[in-house]
């Protein structure tokens, strides 16, 4: 489960079956790279993986006998869809664990609300 969920095997228990199946998928880990390849890799080689990969999706229907091409497509697009599942559901585990815990944020609406009324009492004054 890597750096999401270290020690939190009860956490790990609890979440739906279909998370816990996603979380077994070998991931994609960038996070020993510095912050300016992390942003390049995402956002300039996995599109360019992505257009290859529809040119190789064509070249197997094409050039592959009929049962092996669906097949050989089909596998090759649910290991790639897993990789993107598998990103996915650990920043979304990541931010709602963030927004959970108990230093997290802090709910104080009457506070919030009196805030923003100094500053739209303080934008009409200017």
């Amino acid at each position: 489960m890597g750096a999401l969920m270290s020690g939190d095997k009860k956490k790990i228990k609890n979440l739906p079956l279909l998370y816990r199946i996603i979380l077994k998928f070998p991931k994609l880990s960038l996070e020993s790279f510095s912050m300016e390849f992390q942003g390049i890799f995402w956002a300039l080689i996995v599109p360019i993986l992505l257009v290859c990969y529809t040119f190789l999706v064509l070249v197997f229907m094409f050039f592959l006998p009929s049962p092996i091409n669906m097949l050989v497509t089909a596998v090759v697009t649910v290991f790639i869809c897993g990789l993107c599942l598998r990103i996915i559901l650990e920043r979304e585990l990541k931010i709602i664990n963030t927004q959970m815990e108990a230093g997290g944020f802090e709910w104080d609406l009457k506070k919030s609300m009196k805030d923003y009324r100094k500053l739209l009492d303080k934008e009409e004054s200017e």
